[in-house]
């Protein structure tokens, strides 16, 4: 019983961290897939500007203004999905909120300066679109970029060290059944034997001396103290 007990205590806390490795590669995963999303919104987000520039089509302006209100969304998904994880205040939460913050920054000067641009008349051969162009791509795009890939980098980190701990919780669950089924089996083999060893000498005691006594030896008595039908036959 006490054996079992423990066990089961053990297993219990096993499944818990295996649930918990498990919600953790779901949230990671789910991040992972917003980082993915918001850096190809933010590169696409880049380009009506610059093609607004060579054609000087308006049209790109709304294709901006859309791409805009999808990295405004994301940026708030990403806010939303880390907010879960404020208790723990890990290192890797905190980076990740300043990298939200810089991307927000970011992307905040990319649209006012696209806007700049595409309030340009004639944006074609323009000195003013071209260096505002630089300016969007090395001084915001860029480093947005990088922050993002960053991000990433993190969520890959604790991607793994989840995959690790699931293995382990798994790993651990299979040894401590194998345990179990060894000492269990080992017990009953042990307890099996040691009590039939105990009921087949009573047994043999009991029939040595009923040959003794068939053959004449009426001073023989049988010491058998079992506390039982044996003792009493």
């Amino acid at each position: 019983a006490p054996f079992m007990t423990v066990t089961g205590i053990i297993a219990v806390y096993n499944q818990t961290a295996y649930y918990k490795h498990q919600k953790k590669i779901e949230t990671v995963s789910a991040e992972m897939d917003i980082v993915s999303r918001l850096s190809h919104a933010m590169e696409r987000a880049l380009m009506p500007a610059n093609d607004y520039i060579i054609t000087g089509d308006k049209r790109y302006e709304g294709e901006f203004n859309k791409e805009s209100e999808t990295i405004k969304g994301l940026l708030k998904e990403a806010e939303l999905l880390l907010t879960p994880n404020d208790e723990h205040n890990s290192a890797e939460v905190n980076e990740e909120r300043e990298i939200i913050r810089d991307v927000r920054v970011s992307w905040k000067n990319i649209g006012a300066i696209s806007m700049r641009i595409f309030a340009l008349q004639r944006p074609s051969g323009s000195p003013v679109a071209a260096r505002l162009m630089e300016e969007m791509d090395y001084q915001w795009g860029g480093p947005a970029a990088k922050r993002l890939e960053k991000w990433h980098k993190i969520e890959a980190r604790e991607l793994k060290e989840a995959v690790k701990g699931i293995h382990a919780a798994w790993m651990q669950s299979w040894f401590i059944m194998g345990a179990a089924f060894v000492i269990l089996t080992g017990g009953g083999i042990f307890l099996a034997s040691y009590y039939s060893k105990r009921f087949v000498r009573h047994i043999r005691d009991l029939h040595n001396g009923a040959e003794k006594i068939a053959g004449g030896d009426f001073e023989f008595r049988v010491d058998i103290k079992t506390g039982d039908e044996i003792e009493q036959l």
